[in-house]
């Protein structure tokens, strides 16, 4: 039994085989095992690939890739008695005459190629792409699950005191100056006011937050007013 990429088979015993009619002309559909197949010559006919005087649609047939074609004989599905010619034919996915739109075959008419891939999309596909017919489709990528080890963060010191869970982690180098902050600097504490009885103030370890040094009064005569004309 021939497989597809997934490793499932191409063709059930349980296919379903209708004829519809594009252009006047019948189109073959066999629907079996998640597949649509079309028989090969109708669909290059039908997708305005000419046949060849000696093997008729052989050539273009033979372009079509593993596992986009299958031969019939390799199938249980069978045309009815009088059709000993088709039966030696072979099938081919959607993608195959989807593929012809990007493809150049000598003398292929490309209007009917998009006319007839425009019907296969509204008639046959059941508006699925027609990758997801196709049996050279790949398997979807399935996410799963990532499991790591939690850290419970301690609500006590080794010693057993409370800890501040806004209290400061990691080196924070201000923590260790003691000097006064400039005039345009802000120092915040994130930690609970320890009077307040909400907890130890990890901050500078219990050193008050630094204020800023009073403004000396400016001496300069650099000063610009009302009067004065702009550089």
């Amino acid at each position: 039994m021939i497989m597809d990429a997934l490793n499932k088979p191409l063709f059930g015993d349980d296919h379903r085989h209708e004829v519809l009619t594009f252009n006047g002309k019948d189109i073959d559909i066999i629907k079996t095992a998640n597949n649509i197949w079309l028989y090969g010559p109708s669909a290059m006919e039908a997708a305005g690939v000419p046949p060849r005087k000696k093997d008729g649609y052989s050539r273009p047939l033979g372009r079509i890739a593993h596992p986009d074609k299958i031969k019939i004989t390799d199938t249980p599905f069978r045309f009815p008695s009088g059709n000993l010619n088709r039966n030696r034919s072979v099938l081919v996915s959607p993608q195959a005459v989807f593929d012809l739109l990007n493809k150049t075959h000598r003398g292929r008419n490309p209007i009917m190629t998009i006319q007839f891939t425009d019907w296969l999309t509204e008639n046959v596909l059941e508006g699925l792409p027609p990758s997801s017919w196709s049996p050279a489709r790949k398997e979807k990528t399935k996410l799963e699950p990532v499991f790591r080890e939690t850290i419970t963060e301690k609500d006590q010191s080794e010693t057993g005191e409370e800890l501040d869970p806004l209290r400061p982690v990691g080196l924070y180098p201000p923590m260790h100056i003691h000097t006064p902050i400039a005039q345009d600097e802000v120092e915040f504490c994130l930690c609970a006011d320890e009077r307040a009885g909400l907890g130890k103030c990890w901050c500078r370890s219990g050193v008050n937050i630094r204020g800023a040094l009073p403004a000396e009064p400016y001496t300069g005569d650099l000063v610009i007013d009302d009067g004065d004309l702009p550089f």
